[in-house]
């Protein structure tokens, strides 16, 4: 899932991942390093503040999120398909409401 925020929002802080993942940056600190170990994630200093490093995928890690992307379509498509086109357009509407509200909190 980390993969997937960072391609989304290149640039963050681990803390700001922490924050996307619901995660504390100590718990993060091991995901990152073994991503980084396997050259998926990079770590960069932040221009305007050295105590910070920020986040980007390397270009295998952009390639294996976007399969990981694709993976996931596709599981929702079939988990989807038995539903009428009414009740996946009443879905989608119900998860969007669902989302704004959650992005209040």
């Amino acid at each position: 899932m980390a993969l997937m925020l960072l391609k989304d929002r290149p640039g963050q802080t681990a803390t700001e991942l922490g924050e996307g993942l619901n995660m504390t940056k100590a718990s993060l600190t091991g995901i990152l390093d073994e991503l980084e170990l396997k050259k998926l994630v990079r770590r960069e200093a932040d221009a305007e503040d050295r105590r910070k490093s920020r986040l980007s995928l390397t270009d295998k890690g952009r390639k294996s999120a976007e399969a990981l992307s694709g993976e996931l379509q596709a599981l929702l498509a079939a988990r989807l398909a038995p539903l009428a086109e009414a009740e996946r357009e009443a879905l989608a509407r119900h998860l969007s409401a669902a989302q704004a509200l959650l992005s209040k909190l």
